[in-house]
Formats: C-alpha cells, sequence, structure tokens
C-alpha cells in the first residue's frame, strides 16, 4: 500500500510536533514500529498517512509551523483506514513530492474557490514559495515591497527596521491602528456570505478549505506572523474576487514580494508606523536540531505566543461585535 505523509519544514509531525522523524535526505527511509491503535477512532497511535497528496496536505496545512510543509510518499504492507486517514505499525518513506506536485495539489483542491480556483491556487502556491527561507536576504527589495503594500492600502505611514524579529514585536503597537492592518473587514464579509441562503454551501466550503492556510505550533511568534499575512491576503483576495471587497490584492500587494525577499515579520509598532525585521540566516532551525538552546527559546517564546493569540483573538471578537 502507497500513501502519502505530511511533516514540517523540518521534518516533524504536523500535529503533535515532537523530534524530527527523518534526516531529510536519506531515502528510502524505515520508521520504527510502534505500537497500533487498532479502534475505529479516526485519529490514533501509529504512523500516520493519507491514501492522496490532497489529503496529507489538507490535514498538515500548506504552513504548519509558518514554514512550508512537506509531503512524501510512504509505503507499508499493513494498515488500517479510519475516515480520510491511515495508520500503520511500521511505515518507509520513499520520496519527497517536488513543489510542482504539491502545485498541482494545490490546483486541484481549489476547485472550492470557483469559478476562482487558479487565482486562488496560483496565490497559494505563491505564499508557500514566500515562507520558504531565501537564499539570501534583499533588505532594499523588502523596503521596497513594504513602501508598495503601504502605498495599496492608502496608509501615509513610515517604515522602522528593526534589528531583529523579537526587537519588532517588542515594540508592537496597541489600539486600534491594527484595524487599518488586518484583513477583518474581509473576514466580515466572507462571514456574512457564508450566513446567507444564497451562497451557504460554496461560501461554507470554501471557508472549510481556508483552515489550510493556518499556522498551528510555530518555533517563534515570527514565524506565525508570517503565515497570518499569507492567510490574511488569501482571504482578502477570495472576498474581492467575489465582490465582497474593493481591491482583491491588496492586501497581497508589495508583501509577497517583501516576503519572497527575505522579510521576517512587518507589524504597526506606533501609530502610522509599520515596523519590521529581516530574517536571520544564521537562527534558520536545522533538521534535527535538539539543542539546549532551542529549548531554552522555546520556553522564553511560550508566554509572548500565548500572548500573540491572546491580542489576535481579542481584535477579532472586538472586531465581529462591532
Amino acid at each position: 500500500m502507497k500513501g502519502y505523509k505530511a511533516l514540517t519544514h523540518d521534518y516533524r509531525s504536523p500535529i503533535q510536533g515532537g523530534a524530527p522523524i527523518w534526516d531529510g535526505t536519506t531515502l528510502p527511509w524505515h520508521l520504527p514500529p510502534t505500537a497500533l491503535d487498532t479502534s475505529p477512532q479516526e485519529c490514533g497511535a501509529g504512523w500516520n498517512f493519507c491514501v492522496t497528496p490532497a489529503a496529507a496536505l489538507s490535514i498538515s496545512r500548506l504552513w504548519p509551523d509558518g514554514r512550508p510543509s512537506v509531503i512524501l510518499e510512504v509505503e507499508t504492507r499493513h494498515y488500517l483506514k479510519r475516515g480520510d486517514k491511515c495508520r500503520a505499525t511500521e511505515l518507509t518513506l520513499l520520496r519527497q513530492l517536488t513543489e510542482g506536485e504539491i502545485s498541482q495539489v494545490i490546483l486541484s483542491w481549489s476547485q472550492v474557490f470557483a469559478p476562482h480556483h487558479v487565482a486562488m491556487a496560483e496565490a497559494q502556491i505563491a505564499w508557500r514559495g514566500a515562507l520558504m527561507p531565501p537564499a539570501r536576504i534583499d533588505e532594499p527589495a523588502i523596503h521596497t515591497g513594504l513602501i508598495a503594500a503601504l502605498a495599496r492600502r492608502q496608509l501615509p505611514w513610515t517604515l522602522h527596521q528593526f534589528p531583529s524579529a523579537r526587537a519588532a514585536w517588542e515594540a508592537g503597537a496597541n489600539g486600534d491602528v491594527w484595524d487599518t492592518w488586518n484583513a477583518w473587514d474581509a473576514e466580515n464579509a466572507w462571514a456574512s456570505q457564508a450566513s446567507s441562503d444564497v451562497w451557504d454551501a460554496d461560501v461554507w466550503a470554501a471557508k472549510a478549505a481556508r483552515a489550510a492556510w493556518d499556522a498551528g505550533a510555530t518555533w517563534t511568534i515570527w514565524d506565525s506572523w508570517a503565515a497570518s499575512d499569507a492567510r490574511d491576503a488569501l482571504i482578502w483576495l477570495f472576498a474581492g474576487l467575489n465582490g465582497w471587497v474593493k481591491d482583491p490584492n491588496r492586501m497581497q500587494h508589495g508583501m509577497l514580494a517583501a516576503y519572497q525577499a527575505g522579510l521576517q515579520i512587518a507589524i504597526p509598532t506606533a501609530p502610522q508606523t509599520l515596523g519590521w525585521a529581516s530574517r536571520e540566516l544564521q537562527m534558520q532551525r536545522r533538521p534535527g536540531e535538539e539543542s539546549g538552546r532551542l529549548h531554552r527559546r522555546d520556553t522564553e517564546d511560550k508566554k509572548q505566543r500565548s500572548a500573540t493569540i491572546h491580542v489576535r483573538e481579542h481584535r477579532r471578537r472586538r472586531w465581529t461585535h462591532n
């Protein structure tokens, strides 16, 4: 039996996390025997995989830790199938799907966004590329992209570069300044359409599909923020293509190019000021890296990550009830 398994960019489970299960190079790779849950539950112990790459990508999401996921073709002799998932006591990783193959999967599953499926697929593919670590950091290109983003949103703001993503985050602004930067209008329009009789089936199907744009547990807050920018841009794009908001490309214009050039985070840090920081290539997590430094950094970030979630949900609730 052949199937497909999704991993994070550094080869961990996109759902459970934990240590990397593959070295990122050696194929085939035999995963060790593990206990198997034989109950009828869809989620259970064992090496989990899916029959199709689309199902694997849907479950794992496009960027589960803020960076593009990895899809591998796998093989096993004995397995159990439960819903959209399969699980086995042993599993062999055969090969990694190329980005070209993943792009075809995204194009296929984007049919739910018809008649705008091609534009939505192209945007999702572009954002996957933008969230990959760049070969080099191009700060002038980042600056140009952010200037273009502010102009497209008609925001007469200034830019302030910070030495690190952490410094930018710690300087983050509070209050209504966020309302002019985020995609609340598009979310509201989508929610309104999903509750109407006319759009109910199609829009709710598309809304379910967009769960693949969310990020789960991320290594740092800034990885989550980059994924949030991708999500906001895609939500606005779909709402705009359907005529629910103006200017479909408003949220991704300039931002996509900035992330492609090595942007790490861009957030309001003061009234009419967009703070930003580029990626720190030397800090990128390497597959299999399990040092005490990373453990300490994860612990240090935990409180800030909780604060991030709290702030975003507070803004979402406030906006929803207005």
